[in-house]
């Protein structure tokens, strides 16, 4: 009940492989002080990852995150809604609403939810180095010359999160308006079970967001 590797193996196959749970936001450094999970990465023939993150690839997705109304969503919102999204807005981005207005309101939500969450995790992730695990095993397995396989394209995770209806981003943005404390507890007792590896407490918190309104599960899987 207190790790974050586990091996496949048996069932005909020849050769064992390793699955290594990760977290988005901590650094690669975690990983590389994992003695077990380090010495099976350098002895495997290959990587398969969520997706492999490529920055020209990036720019050339970012117009999927844009607001095809130039913003005008934003007049859905009532009076009460625009104030509060403004002021979250300028705490978290250090801009108002007018000028974030262009993002759609998924990408909003998820521009927000990020800062927020790397806001709140910082003092813990500050003692770790390097780029986040995903990526950082990404690297590690390119200079070592191993195979890089992605399981999705950077393409179809954008067209996931980005091309939903408008209703749906609405909804959702307007639920993290009410629940920004909980959502930033729910990352720090998460970041706190990841790095101490505790399952039982993942399966808790997977149990609680499933119950509540900000679960992401659905799309997700």
């Amino acid at each position: 009940q207190q790790t974050l590797l586990w091996e496949v193996s048996g069932n005909g196959l020849r050769r064992s492989s390793y699955l290594f749970g990760t977290h988005h936001l901590v650094p690669v450094s975690f990983f590389e002080a994992h003695p077990l999970a380090k010495g099976y990465f350098k002895r495997s023939k290959q990587l398969v990852v969520e997706v492999a993150v490529d920055s020209t690839e990036m720019m050339r997705l970012m117009p999927m995150m844009l607001a095809s109304d130039g913003g005008a969503w934003v007049q859905q919102l009532s009076e009460a809604e625009k104030t509060s999204l403004d002021s979250l807005c300028k705490v978290v981005l250090g801009a108002g609403l007018e000028a974030v207005a262009s993002l759609k309101p998924a990408a909003l939500h998820h521009t927000l939810a990020l800062v927020m969450s790397r806001s709140v995790l910082n003092d813990t992730l500050s003692h770790f180095s390097g780029a986040g695990i995903d990526f950082g095993l990404v690297q590690l397995a390119k200079a070592a010359k191993k195979d890089v396989v992605p399981l999705e394209t950077l393409e179809q995770q954008f067209a996931l999160l980005y091309n939903t209806t408008l209703d749906s981003q609405l909804t959702d943005l307007r639920k993290s308006l009410t629940q920004t404390d909980s959502a930033q507890d729910l990352a720090a007792r998460l970041l706190h079970s990841y790095l101490h590896q505790d399952l039982n407490d993942m399966g808790q918190l997977l149990s609680e967001l499933q119950a509540s309104t900000l679960d992401p599960m659905h799309a997700l899987l």
